[in-house]
């Protein structure tokens, strides 16, 4: 199980917080082993530029959400690599604390990068609207609109993960695992 949850989960995100890829002779105790060290940085890399948004087209917009929606997913993939960690031994007996600061740092690195992109996407907004060619503009601006959907969308992914954080810090910190919504 955890040999399949190590294969290229932090592989966008951070060089220095990627996990080695188990191979075929090493077990849970090796993988166990590489989360008690330290990473090598807690900072992850960043899948979208202002620079980049400042006169980025639809298409590019649409691929910024699309590499912000995949980081957010190798953010999720370490979080669940951590979780499967966590047992008896919680804190830093089971996972090294530098890795719960990375998956903070990409959480709000995702966070962040979601918000230009919305940002990016009114401004689009405005400068089309306020344009000459009605025609184009009412096309352009529909595109927009559906961007500024999947943006949202996007947006909220982040925000439950970030509500999923929360639970995992207190598992971090507890051991205690906290019980489904619907078991309650």
């Amino acid at each position: 199980m955890l040999q399949s949850l190590t294969i290229s989960a932090f592989a966008l995100v951070s060089a220095a917080l990627q996990p080695v890829p188990a191979g075929p002779d090493d077990g849970p105790e090796a993988i166990a082993a590489q989360y008690f060290a330290p990473p090598s940085s807690t900072k992850v890399d960043r899948v979208v530029t202002t620079e980049r948004l400042e006169r980025a087209g639809p298409i590019t917009l649409a691929r910024s959400i699309g590499k912000v929606e995949e980081a957010l997913t190798q953010c999720q993939a370490l979080r669940l690599q951590m979780e499967a960690l966590i047992g008896d031994n919680y804190g830093s007996y089971s996972v090294h604390p530098g890795w719960v600061d990375g998956y903070k740092d990409c959480l709000e690195t995702r966070f962040d990068e979601i918000q230009q992109v919305k940002v990016a996407i009114d401004r689009r907004q405005q400068a089309l609207l306020s344009g000459q060619n009605a025609d184009s503009a009412v096309r352009a601006a529909d595109a927009m609109a559906r961007l500024s959907v999947y943006q949202l969308d996007v947006r909220k992914a982040v925000e439950a993960e970030v509500s999923e954080q929360k639970k995992f810090i207190a598992y971090y910190n507890t051991g205690n695992k906290p019980q489904a919504a619907d078991a309650q």
